[in-house]
Formats: structure tokens, C-alpha cells, sequence
């Protein structure tokens, strides 16, 4: 902060860091702001597992920054993804309408951390789902539907066996309603209704595709965000990455999140047209720049300071504690991993703070990126062109088999 002499000196917001100057003169704080003092009161969040605080920063310029204080929660590794998601823009320079939604990350212990509030977004289950007295808009718009915790009991109860079928019939009486988002949102301009949509599509696209290739899961309904001001999707919470999802209690079973609301926000064409020409691009670019990525990737994976492995409360954590035998057996658990697929996800299994096992588990979850990079993915013993590898990818996320088995707090009709 800026100071001299006896004057106190002030802290910068920390969710607001100043650029990097060559000069080292900070006294400007070009692009932060003085942190002068916070609101009296907090929020305390309707959802996650530590109940995230919400604060309001004051800056010297009369300015607010709304802030998520997190205790009891790791956010090391969402700093870490943040500033790979950075290095994947600069990767897309020369595609200017290609790019992820960051936002600033900072850990202040293992334990604790600060997270820049994501301004003028609200999660994609808010906007469709009930919840308490506030209606969806499923339920707005097709009151004769199905709701989504009927859907989640229909899934769940369905005997062994029968969990295709019960999606199936869910899926009927479920139809999509992510299309009225644009309505309600841009409805009053043709253009801002054409261009939230192709913000929309294309901002899915590269967080689908930079999704998969780290290995990021656990795309529940409430950790994407939708922008109400530009229509691109803002992806939140990385607690599971590097192919970390495969090996919860009940395994995720697909690239990405790609269901048919999502695909409903999509427009007319689906996932032809721009979804699948912005996918190729994304992957076309990650491609050629395979060793940029792998060696970053590789500092990250090997830093003693940073667990990417997750330990078994931690899993139960994620997928719900008390979630009872039954339910875990009939959903994904009961899928069983290809041979090859057991043995890399073994380093996983054994979760050893070992350095050996470590740093065998960081080899591994490098060769599976880098594979991935190379053009094959599990069960393809030959290597994918960029077009055929993303219509693989397309077709593993619409799965009607693979969604079904997913974890029900996935909400995978949605």
C-alpha cells in the first residue's frame, strides 16, 4: 500500500492484486485498489461443505469488492487451476472469442482462503431447479413436469439393473428448459440474445475441452456458473482434477458436463455448428502446444506443496457423508474399470504421502494428459483425429448409460 513517513500504510485488496510493474513502483496500484475496511456484516452460503462466508471489502476509492472467505477448506488447488486456466487464454491469444472465465484465488493457509467473488453470475441449478419457495425454471415453464426431487427418488430406487430405464423415463418427463434463460435475460435485444448465445456456447465449449484434458470433475449443477450480463459459463470449486473423479465412491463416468439442458442452451443446432467448431479449435491449439501445457502441468504435479490426491474423507465429503451402501452399489460403483485403467488409477487408490508414490501418481496423471493431447482416450487403442476425438468425447458425455450411473446429487437429468 501506499505510505510514507508516519502515514499508515494500507494493505491492497487481495482479491484485487495490482499488475506486475517492470519499474517495481507500486505507488500507483494500477488495476487494485486500498483495502480501507469491511462491511459490519457477512452472508453465510445456502451450499458447500464449510459453509463459505461472504464479505464485503471496502476500497479506498469508494469501491466495493464482495469476497468468499473459506475456512476448513483447501483452495490451493483452485489457485493452481486458475493460473493454469491463465496460461490456457494466453495459449488461445489469436482466438479472441475462446477463452476462460477466471477469477482471483488466494489461499492464506492450508486451512483457509480468500476467493474473488464471481459478480453478476448464478449457478445453472439455480436458475433451472426449485428450491425452498423459489420456483425453477423447469418448474416455471412446465408445471406438469416432473420435478427434480422426484427424478432424483425415481433414479435412486430403480432396482439394479434398471437404472438406464428409470433415466430414461426421467428424461421424458423432465424435458430441458435452459433455452428460457436467454429469453428472460436478453430478450430485449435480438443482438444481445444472439451474442449471449454464442458467449454461451463457446465459453461451454473450451471449459469442456480444457475440462477434460486436466481431468476435472465434480460439474454438479452448482459449480457452474452462467454470467446474467454476457451468457459465458464460469466454472467453480476444483476440488477433484486430474482424473480424480474415476475414483470416488461412486466413479464419474463421463468427459464432461453435457446434459440436456446444457445441450438446451445450446440453440437450434446443438452440439453441431459452433459447439463442435469452437471444441476443434480449443483442442487443435492444446494440441500444438502440448509442451507448454505438459511442463507447467509437470512443476504443478511434482510441487510437494500442492495434493492433488484425495483421501477417503474427502471422497465421502464430496459425494455425500452417510450416503448408505445400496445406493452406491446400484449407481456407478458398481462399473468396472478396464485393466489398464485400474493399474494407473492404482497410485490413486493407495492415496500415499510416500514421495515414491507420489511422485508416481504425478507420472502417471502427466502420461494420461499427455495421451489425451496425442489423440487417444480409454478404450481407443488407435490414435483420434481432432475431429473424431471431440465427437467421442461429445457422444461418452450424452451417454444416456454413462449419465445414469453418475452420483444422484449430480442431477444428471438436468
Amino acid at each position: 500500500g501506499r505510505g510514507g513517513g508516519g502515514a499508515k500504510v494500507l494493505p491492497a485488496i487481495l482479491t484485487k492484486p495490482p499488475k506486475v510493474q517492470k519499474d517495481t513502483d507500486y505507488s500507483m496500484l494500477t488495476g487494485s485498489d486500498l483495502l480501507v475496511g469491511f462491511e459490519t456484516t457477512c452472508q453465510i452460503t445456502t451450499t458447500g461443505l464449510s459453509r463459505p462466508k461472504i464479505v464485503m471489502a471496502l476500497g479506498e476509492t469508494g469501491k466495493k469488492y464482495k469476497q468468499l472467505v473459506k475456512g476448513d477448506d483447501d483452495v490451493r488447488q483452485d489457485a493452481v487451476v486458475q493460473l493454469v486456466f491463465t496460461l490456457v487464454n494466453r495459449l488461445l491469444g489469436n482466438k479472441k472469442d475462446l477463452n476462460i472465465t477466471t477469477y482471483s484465488v488466494v489461499p492464506l493457509s492450508p486451512q483457509t482462503g480468500v476467493l474473488e467473488w464471481c459478480l453478476n453470475t448464478e449457478p445453472f441449478g439455480e436458475f433451472l431447479l426449485d428450491q425452498g419457495s423459489r420456483i425453477g425454471a423447469h418448474s416455471r415453464y412446465f408445471p406438469g413436469s416432473w420435478g427434480s426431487s422426484l427424478c432424483r427418488n425415481h433414479v435412486r430406487h430403480a432396482p439394479p439393473g434398471k437404472k438406464v430405464e428409470a433415466f430414461q423415463e426421467v428424461m421424458k418427463r423432465f424435458p430441458p428448459a435452459f433455452r428460457f434463460f436467454f429469453q428472460e435475460k436478453f430478450g430485449f435485444s435480438l443482438p444481445a440474445w444472439f451474442g449471449a448465445r454464442q458467449n454461451y456456447t463457446r465459453s461451454c465449449a473450451v471449459t469442456s475441452i480444457v475440462g477434460h484434458i486436466l481431468g476435472i470433475g465434480d460439474r454438479h449443477c452448482h459449480n457452474i456458473l452462467i454470467n446474467n450480463k454476457t451468457g459465458n459459463v464460469v466454472h467453480i470449486d476444483f476440488g477433484i482434477v486430474f482424473e480424480q473423479g474415476k475414483i470416488l465412491p461412486t466413479p464419474e463416468t463421463i468427459p464432461f458436463r453435457l446434459t440436456s439442458d446444457i445441450v438446451d442452451g445450446l440453440g437450434v443446432t446443438g452440439v453441431e455448428g459452433v459447439f463442435h467448431k469452437s471444441c476443434c479449435d480449443v483442442l487443435t491449439i492444446l494440441r500444438q502446444n502440448g509442451p507448454t501445457l505438459l511442463t507447467v502441468l509437470d512443476v504443478i504435479a511434482n510441487d510437494p506443496m500442492y495434493k492433488f490426491l484425495i483421501s477417503p474423507i474427502d471422497k465421502e465429503k464430496i459425494q455425500g457423508e452417510g450416503r448408505d451402501r445400496e445406493e452406491r452399489e446400484e449407481g456407478g460403483g458398481m462399473i468396472q474399470d478396464s485393466e489398464e485403467e485400474r493399474d494407473w488409477l492404482g497410485d490413486f487408490e493407495n492415496n500415499s504421502e510416500d514421495d515414491e508414490d507420489r511422485n508416481a501418481a504425478a507420472t502417471r496423471v502427466l502420461a494420461k494428459i499427455a495421451s489425451k493431447l496425442r489423440g487417444f482416450e480409454d478404450n481407443t487403442p488407435e490414435q483420434l483425429s481432432i475431429d473424431g476425438q471431440v465427437l467421442l468425447l461429445i457422444n461418452e458425455a450424452r451417454s444416456i448409460e454413462n449419465l445414469s450411473r453418475l452420483y444422484i446429487g449430480w442431477q444428471s437429468w438436468a
